[in-house]
């Protein structure tokens, strides 16, 4: 159901795990898209017909703003804050800059995948 590109939001957004963010942004990256490409993901996953499956809350801007979200701001804010965020004013309160992604192999899997690793951003990509 859908096109490529939302398919592909879809399955990078249901990897990022409960207690972390990622952004718009890196998912757009992460798929391999340049520009404004974080309001494509931002519209797939305003429309996304998986949740909670695929955890499109986790999902916050850039500046570790919130974002939208289609239910409403308020439940985005519960959902990431039972699962351990810290948000203050709409905001996550250690948001960072992600670090330059870097190739790891899994210890278990010895699948190469590519990690952003600070404290709460973190998105596996299989490659």
């Amino acid at each position: 159901m859908g096109t490529p590109f939302q398919k592909k939001v879809y399955a990078l957004c249901s990897k990022v795990p409960r207690g972390k963010v990622t952004t718009y942004k890196e998912i757009g990256k992460a798929i391999g898209k340049r520009g404004q490409i974080y309001r494509a993901v931002g519209v797939t996953l305003n429309k996304n017909p998986f949740a909670p499956k695929v955890p499109c809350h986790r999902v916050v801007a850039s500046n570790g703003s919130l974002g939208g979200f289609a239910d409403s701001l308020k439940k985005k804010v519960k959902m990431l804050e039972d699962e351990g965020i810290l948000i203050k004013n709409n905001k996550i309160l250690d948001c960072q800059k992600p670090p330059i992604n870097r190739l790891v192999a899994c210890a278990t899997c010895h699948y190469k995948q590519w990690f952003l690793s600070t404290p709460k951003f973190r998105v596996p990509i299989v490659v």
